[in-house]
């Protein structure tokens, strides 16, 4: 993987994991927060290298999204667990080439 590669999953990663964080403090459960990100038509655009979705910021990538599937928390997680989990993800989908929709089913 060359430097410019690195810098663009560095930045997705960041930006996926505070996404994740943002829908925890919002008060939204993490695990069905990830499953239907992980699910949706803009984490495949990201799987896919599209870089309109990979540069853009959490805040507008959660309202971007379609939240009404999404369960409200039942359990408190951290937001440092939920960011983890976002980072996770984003790496693993990279450096696999997993579509997402698989990974999600897989974990």
């Amino acid at each position: 993987m060359n430097e410019k590669q690195k810098l663009y999953i560095d930045e997705l990663a960041e930006s996926q994991g505070v996404a994740f964080s943002m829908a925890v403090e919002q008060g939204f459960d993490l695990c069905s927060f990830a499953n239907m990100f992980m699910l949706s038509d803009a984490r495949n655009h990201m799987d896919n290298g599209s870089a309109y979705w990979m540069t853009m910021t959490p805040d507008i990538m959660i309202d971007k999204l379609s939240m009404n599937s999404v369960d409200k928390a039942t359990m408190n997680y951290s937001k440092t667990m939920a960011e983890w989990l976002g980072e996770f993800y984003a790496r693993y989908q990279y450096y696999t080439n997993i579509p997402s929709s698989k990974i999600v089913k897989i974990i």
